[in-house]
């Protein structure tokens, strides 16, 4: 009597434990309850309608008191991470305005159309990080910068000091980044490093943008800075500046009238 053949093994179907089963199920629920509430209206949105200025018209070429030299982009040191492909912007100008007792003032602007680049790429690269990682110390900073010119309310801005580390006198820079006109707010961190090391240190920005706007790139952004050798402090109180600042009111640096 020949014994009898061994039962070939066939090991029973994975299951996951019941308990997990419910988690698994949870979370499909919460993230398509996300992408329902969320995501999905951002991303079938249509872009606000927009009346954008060409820069080479919003940048005054004409402003009593003051004489206006357009000069290459190139030169600054935005550009030179624009050349790396960073910046991607649609327009960009800078236009010197000189003071008849011969002050200097520097007005660079940056334009990026509705779903061109993320808020916090184009957030991020100010002067606490283009200038600094280009040579520059940051020796004062002020925070959602606010001044009242003439009745006019300037939108909150960045004020800050910069010195070249290879010798010089200080820069006073005054800079905005606007997403849909309003201002881009809560930069909290000067000096960014380049590379993978700052991509890390702006994680924060990146979920606050999240939770803010979600994925709507549906807005159009626009970078304004404006850099010189004098301090604000007293510019501010010459009746040629202020006509200046509200001479700028195309690139949307002011409050609307009440």
């Amino acid at each position: 009597m020949n014994p009898a053949k061994p039962m070939p093994f066939t090991a029973a179907p994975a299951t996951a434990p019941r308990g997990r089963r419910w988690v698994f199920a949870i979370l499909g629920v919460v993230l398509a309850a996300v992408l329902l509430v969320e995501i999905l209206p951002a991303l079938v949105s249509k872009p606000p309608a927009v009346q954008h200025v060409p820069l080479a018209e919003a940048l005054p070429q004409a402003v009593p008191g003051w004489t206006a030299k357009v000069v290459p982009v190139a030169n600054t040191p935005e550009m030179r991470q624009a050349v790396s492909g960073i910046l991607q912007f649609d327009e960009a100008e800078v236009v010197q305005y000189t003071s008849a007792d011969g002050i200097v003032v520097e007005v660079y602007a940056a334009y990026w159309k509705a779903g061109k680049a993320p808020y916090s790429l184009v957030g991020a690269h100010n002067p606490d990080t283009c200038w600094i990682n280009n040579g520059w110390d940051c020796v004062s900073r002020t925070h959602a910068f606010v001044r009242e010119v003439d009745g006019r309310t300037l939108k909150p801005g960045e004020e800050g000091g910069y010195t070249p580390r290879q010798g010089g006198g200080q820069t006073d820079v005054l800079f905005w980044h606007l997403v849909g006109g309003r201002p881009h707010d809560g930069y909290g961190l000067e000096g960014w490093a380049d590379g993978f090391k700052g991509h890390l240190q702006r994680l924060p920005l990146v979920f606050r943008d999240l939770k803010r706007y979600s994925f709507n790139l549906a807005q159009e952004q626009m970078f304004v800075r404006i850099s010189t050798q004098a301090r604000f402090a007293d510019l501010f109180g010459r009746e040629d500046f202020r006509r200046l600042m509200l001479a700028l009111e195309p690139v949307g640096l002011l409050e609307p009238k009440a």
